[in-house]
């Protein structure tokens, strides 16, 4: 391949040249072309006095090697100064081959170098601080890759689908991207993945993207720069035997007021609670519920379930409750009734715990649940854990 585009350079100057210089004293024969038999074959025996302008290159046939005329004598492989062709175009570029005249290498633009398969500019490159430095491929093209050679189809592609939008496709075949944390070898890796397996878009990590002394990694879904949703790291084998968690806090939720999952299953239990120090013989606020004025969403409906752990150096009592709370505001006004669910239940080591659950209007536009609770014990400590389960998507805030 290099002997052809080597030779067409040959051919291409000594052809500008003779255009360019036609009162040379040229003593060889032209061809077909009027290009001049000296570009190529056996390296003639020239004289100062045939006037072959310095620079002149010469292809020979039987040492497969490029020399030129420094006015006196042939130069080896290098010349004096610069091949000048002709700017080209993508369908006739500049230095091209003898049995493939329409691919080859021209002058695309100004600082951008041009590479034609087919009579189509399919390659620039540009080398300028204005252009950007780098390549370009043109709209309707791709970059392709594959594990051998140039001249095997690639295996995989990528594509301009629009202004600013990458996209790695290849016809039907699922196409599988891999980010690597660490990569030692072929064998010893760490990675995540998006990838197309069965129809299902997977993205995160396995146990296939940790390879060798490659650790098994977790998957954070982040908005700013706190996760929002995350994989557990001690082993990576699915999100079912797994779980994910959203982060170090409950400041997020699962799902989006106007965006609810339909249904959730739990093979087991569902767990976790707040906490609130409670101040024995006052009501103290657990929970806080906004309840608008607005129409039609003027109203909140929760099922509150709670347990108050008493305790001192020897002893521990629990109780165990459940309420059902409906509030609605009219003009600024909130009503909110509540009822037991069942009877509450308590366990102690000695002594007595009582509680007094209540719902407190009078507020802004919300109401708020509290628990009033007394302890025979001289408690050390006096707590409640609680959550709510809501009928309606109300702002709830946790006290």
């Amino acid at each position: 391949m290099i002997r052809k585009m080597l030779f067409a350079i040959a051919v291409l100057l000594t052809a500008g040249l003779a255009s360019a210089q036609p009162n040379l004293n040229y003593s060889f024969a032209r061809d077909n072309q009027g290009v001049p038999i000296i570009g190529r074959g056996l390296r003639p025996t020239v004289t100062a006095e045939m006037g072959i302008p310095p620079g002149t290159p010469f292809y020979d046939t039987s040492t497969f090697s490029l020399y030129y005329w420094d006015g006196s004598a042939w130069t080896g492989s290098t010349s004096t100064g610069q091949l000048l062709l002709t700017n080209g175009t993508g369908a006739a570029p500049s230095a091209a081959f003898a049995s493939d005249v329409n691919t080859g290498i021209y002058r695309a633009a100004e600082d951008v170098t041009g590479f034609a398969n087919g009579g189509y500019g399919i390659i620039g490159v540009r080398g300028s601080a204005g252009l950007g430095y780098g390549i370009t491929v043109p709209n309707g093209s791709s970059i392709g890759f594959n594990g051998t050679t140039v001249d095997v189809v690639p295996d995989l592609f990528l594509w301009r689908d629009a202004a600013n939008t990458l996209a790695l496709r290849n016809g039907v075949n699922p196409q599988f991207f891999s980010v690597y944390n660490t990569y030692t070898d072929a064998n010893n890796y760490e990675r995540g993945r998006l990838k197309w397996n069965a129809n299902v878009l997977e993205i995160g990590t396995t146990d296939e993207d940790a390879g060798g002394t490659g650790a098994a990694r977790g998957t954070a879904i982040v908005s700013g720069a706190t996760g929002v949703l995350k994989q557990g790291t001690t082993t990576i084998a699915n999100w079912d035997t797994i779980g994910f968690y959203p982060g170090a806090t409950d400041t997020y939720s699962s799902a989006y007021s106007t965006l609810l999952w339909t249904h959730g299953y739990f093979s087991r239990s569902i767990q976790g609670s707040k906490s609130k120090t409670l101040t024995e013989g006052a009501a103290t606020s657990l929970i806080k519920i906004a309840v608008p004025q607005t129409a039609g969403s003027n109203f909140a409906d929760a099922t509150i379930q709670w347990v108050v752990y008493a305790a001192d150096a020897t002893d521990t009592q629990t109780l165990r409750g459940a309420d059902y709370v409906s509030a609605v505001n009219k003009a600024g006004v909130e009503t909110c009734t509540r009822g037991a669910v069942g009877t509450a239940i308590n366990a102690v080591s000695a002594g007595t715990l009582t509680c007094t659950p209540t719902c407190v209007v009078g507020l802004t536009d919300e109401v708020e649940f509290a628990l009033n609770c007394t302890s025979s014990l001289t408690q050390t400590t006096l707590k409640a854990q609680y959550r709510a389960d809501m009928m309606q998507p109300n702002t709830y805030t946790p006290q």
